[in-house]
């Protein structure tokens, strides 16, 4: 990439635009649901609307905190866990855009059952960006599995209606992106190559018709 040398704020600048952009629709409905509380409080049916208004955005700006925190955050002692718990946060967060996404087993190695940090960090940043490359209802399949070589293979197909090229996608994992024009719109993308480096891993993106996959090769030690 050209013009790496970046002024050490902008990365937090983007990535807080981007994650107030995605809570927005959340909490703007839970307001919309405490003046509705308040503009009928005598009114039984128009009160459980409100409350069930309440309970789903509620859930749902849960979901969204939980995977930026998973995917942009700092977690202490190496932040171990399942890969079925990387799965759910998955779940929990895409359930809400129209796009299945789950973990499937393996072909051509064993299973990984645990991530450290640094693993989930890439795991989600990658299927985040095959989610931004789709479009409409999708379906996303993740696999990760142990070569016994001291190299993990994650694989992240999503295919939907239809996906779309993204020629700062294409640019940022060609190495030949100019970084003096990040913005919203590409961080994610950047973020993910990014975390990719830090951890030696190497990840190839295609587009092709109505799919897209992500897949990395990622030294075991890094993220395991």
């Amino acid at each position: 990439m050209t013009n790496s040398t970046l002024p050490p704020t902008l990365l937090a600048e983007l990535v807080a635009a981007k994650f107030t952009h995605d809570v927005a629709g959340p909490v703007s409905a839970m307001a919309n649901g405490v003046e509705l509380m308040g503009e009928n409080a005598d009114d039984a049916d128009m009160q459980r609307e409100a409350t069930e208004l309440l309970r789903m955005s509620s859930t749902e700006l849960k979901s969204r905190v939980q995977l930026y925190r998973q995917a942009y955050g700092v977690i202490s002692g190496g932040g171990q866990c399942g890969v079925e718990e990387v799965e759910g946060t998955l779940k929990d967060y895409f359930q809400y855009l129209k796009t299945d996404c789950s973990l499937v087993a393996p072909t051509g190695g064993a299973a990984v059952t645990s991530l450290n940090f640094h693993g989930r960090r890439l795991l989600i940043n990658g299927v985040l960006l095959v989610a931004g490359l789709l479009i409409g209802k999708a379906t996303i399949r993740v696999s990760l599995y142990n070569k016994h070589d001291g190299i993990i293979d994650i694989n992240v197909l999503g295919t939907a209606l239809k996906s779309r090229q993204d020629e700062d996608v294409d640019a940022i994992f060609e190495e030949r992106f100019d970084s003096t024009k990040l913005s919203v719109k590409n961080i994610q993308p950047y973020m993910t190559r990014q975390f990719a480096q830090e951890l030696g891993a190497k990840v190839q993106v295609k587009v092709e018709g109505a799919s897209v996959e992500l897949k990395a090769q990622c030294p075991q030690k890094t993220i395991c």
